[in-house]
């Protein structure tokens, strides 16, 4: 029983798969193939969720020995595990507008319906068969006719269905696309336009839904929203029949649009800053339904004053040395590297490597060092640091010292807040 790592590019039905030691092709559907391997070993596989198993199809026990053995002297490939060593991070950005993927629009089928001629294509054997009734006859005879012509009639329903809210949604984006209220004459059309018993019931959610949304991105296009467009928001919402859950979600969506493209970069300028106050005071969203959008703000502008020198001071109850100020306290570690496990599959040679504690207590920050305080002291002189890297997803300080190859890896729960400390303090 082989388990690996697969490596490979898709192409339809056909995967091709890549290695160390050339190129194999398999086939197949998903969790189950079958294939030739870069050496010309057939093969089975299956498996889900990145882990597989693989069996070889024929040959000997000897000569998958002597292909281990040939490619020996590869380098290992190398498999990342993590290991949950560092700090999860406790407040991330809310993900991008997701509200306008979720807003789809389900048509009437048409193909469907082109069953029905098939179906009376069917009966015709049925009716030519000697021995039947008239009344089954009669019946069958019926029944063939009925799908012939309801085919056109359902087909033709049903395009007239999706054309009519086609045209909805023509009229709604016609009506909205300048930025400006929308007139007397065409409120009226649109509600003349809503009120087409030929729009399905979908199609009538579905296009107002999509044009206030389009609303909202037009009217802050510009990134100022004016009395004159807030009308126009306000007319949408009234006259397309929208629900208040649902206007209060799309502009609630804008907002962390626009606030996800701003914090991304994990750095908040002041007019980026201004842009989101703006925003949520021109769309009167409440400071409640953005407690972590407004908590991730907070934290940015205290990184941007720290980036601009002003450094918090504090008290700990740590031991410093004399005219020691210190900056940071949290709590923290410092890891290792290690490889956990080697294995061989298939003629390649893995390793699984991943980051393990070595050290676990207080970290402090001063004007002089980053010290970790545990059983004993560790400590960097700020003045050895030739680089500082921030792994946000892991929480993750990499430090590069002079003269040092290996970085040392530090983790604390608030990694953006240290290493913006650590930087200025060091005079980046």
């Amino acid at each position: 029983m082989g388990f690996y790592l697969r490596k490979s590019l898709k192409m339809g039905p056909v995967r091709v798969n890549l290695s160390k030691g050339g190129v194999g092709i398999s086939g197949g559907v998903r969790g189950a193939r079958i294939g030739v391997s870069s050496n010309g070993r057939a093969y089975v596989h299956a498996g889900r969720g990145g882990i597989y198993h693989r069996q070889s199809i024929g040959g000997s026990g000897r000569s998958r020995v002597g292909t281990a053995r040939s490619a020996s002297d590869h380098e290992p490939i190398v498999i990342v595990e993590d290991t949950g060593a560092t700090y999860v991070p406790e407040n991330r950005p809310r993900s991008e507008s997701r509200l306008r993927k979720r807003v789809t629009r389900k048509k009437r089928p048409i193909a469907r319906y082109h069953l029905l001629p098939v179906g009376s294509v069917l009966i015709f054997p049925f009716i030519a068969t000697p021995g039947q009734g008239p009344a089954l006859h009669g019946g069958l005879i019926f029944m063939a006719l009925v799908l012939l012509i309801a085919w056109p009639i359902f087909v033709w329903r049903s395009w007239r269905s999706n054309r009519a809210g086609t045209t909805l949604g023509e009229a709604l984006s016609k009506a909205i696309s300048t930025g400006k209220p929308m007139t007397p004459e065409q409120i009226a059309c649109i509600e003349e336009t809503l009120q087409d018993p030929n729009i399905t019931p979908e199609d009538r959610v579905y296009y107002p839904k999509i044009a206030y949304l389009e609303a909202l991105r037009l009217v802050f296009e510009d990134q100022v929203i004016s009395d004159v467009e807030l009308e126009l928001l306000a007319q949408c919402e009234h006259h397309f029949s929208l629900s208040k859950a649902f206007c209060e979600e799309a502009r609630l969506d804008l907002f962390s649009a626009v606030f996800f493209e701003a914090v991304s970069d994990h750095d908040l300028s002041d007019e980026e800053e201004a842009t989101l106050d703006y925003l949520r005071c021109a769309l009167s969203i409440p400071e409640s339904e953005i407690t972590s959008e407004v908590k991730t703000i907070e934290d940015l502008k205290r990184l941007r004053m720290i980036r601009n020198g002003e450094l918090p001071e504090i008290e700990t109850g740590e031991r410093l040395q004399k005219s020691e100020r210190c900056h940071f306290e949290n709590e923290g570690r410092m890891l290792k590297e290690k490889t956990l496990k080697r294995f061989q599959s298939e003629g390649e040679k893995y390793q699984v490597r991943g980051m393990v504690i070595d050290k676990e207590g207080t970290l402090l920050i001063t004007n002089k060092r980053l010290l970790l305080v545990h059983d004993g002291t560790s400590a960097i002189q700020l003045d050895k640091i030739s680089n500082i890297d921030v792994d946000y997803d892991q929480n993750l300080i990499i430090i590069a010292k002079e003269g040092i190859r290996s970085p040392t890896l530090v983790s604390t729960p608030d990694s953006l807040r240290a290493a913006a400390i650590l930087a200025s303090a060091a005079g980046f």
